[in-house]
């Protein structure tokens, strides 16, 4: 299952008619299992429920003798290092709870505090309203409670961390982005502990696997490079891994 950006209804209807989820949404495919290649946050209102209702049919299929794989894509990773730009204000809507309003103004305060400490809070009470006006509109309430369940060590934060970035199932290997030649000859073991150690200490300067363009979550030259990728870099990952196909 690819992108699901938000749409948990999509993510429900693929499901089912994959036949490993009933219509009360539990999970019914035995054995069976489900690659969800990343991207669930983000682009669309129902990023909660998404990753409510994998983390649920983890454990569910676990516990049938299946799985369920949510492997971590850009933007899981985007959204724990604050990268904003595609949440949607109702996405925040489903994270908003009682006293979001007080946190919202708390966090406001604190952003006042070390705009002071740095010189840059305006002096005059127009550009003080502006820029109070400003900052509200682009964090609305359910913000500071979103931001929190995507720290490291947050609800949702916590759970992707742990999550693979690359994995292989029997003759496939599944991916959100590509092996590029950079890492063509580099275990996943040893990528997937890169990127979830990456993950678990996000700070200003994001480190290289989890985001530069030629990691396994940003490379796309398997797809989008002009003409067909070199079939000997495609002939030399799916040898280096002992499969015969690449899911991206």
């Amino acid at each position: 299952i690819g992108d699901i950006h938000g749409d948990k209804d999509a993510l429900v209807a693929v499901l089912r008619m994959a036949s490993v989820i009933d219509a009360s949404e539990r999970w019914t495919g035995g054995a069976s299992h489900v690659v969800q290649v990343g991207d669930v946050p983000a682009r669309g209102p129902q990023t909660r429920q998404a990753l409510d209702l994998l983390m649920r049919l983890e454990q569910e299929a676990l516990l049938a003798g299946g799985r369920v794989h949510a492997l971590i894509g850009n933007h899981e990773v985007g959204v724990m290092w604050g990268d904003l730009r595609n949440v949607l204000p109702a996405e925040y809507e489903a994270f908003k709870g009682k006293g979001s309003e007080q946190q919202l103004q708390a966090a406001f305060e604190r952003e006042v505090e070390s705009l002071r400490k740095q010189g840059a809070w305006p002096a005059s009470a127009a550009e003080q309203a502006a820029l109070r006006a400003s900052w509200f509109e682009r964090h609305p309430p359910g913000w500071v409670e979103h931001r929190a369940a995507f720290r490291p060590s947050g609800h949702y934060g916590s759970w992707i961390r742990r999550n693979n970035a690359v994995i292989r199932i029997n003759d496939s290997l599944f991916l959100h982005g590509g092996i590029s030649p950079k890492y063509a000859r580099t275990t996943r073991s040893a990528l997937n502990t890169a990127i979830r150690s990456e993950l678990a200490t996000v700070s200003d300067s994001p480190p290289p696997r989890s985001t530069e363009l030629l990691g396994p979550i940003w490379y796309r030259g398997l797809a989008e490079d002009s003409g067909a990728a070199p079939a000997s870099h495609v002939d030399a990952v799916l040898g280096f891994h002992g499969v015969r196909q690449i899911v991206i």
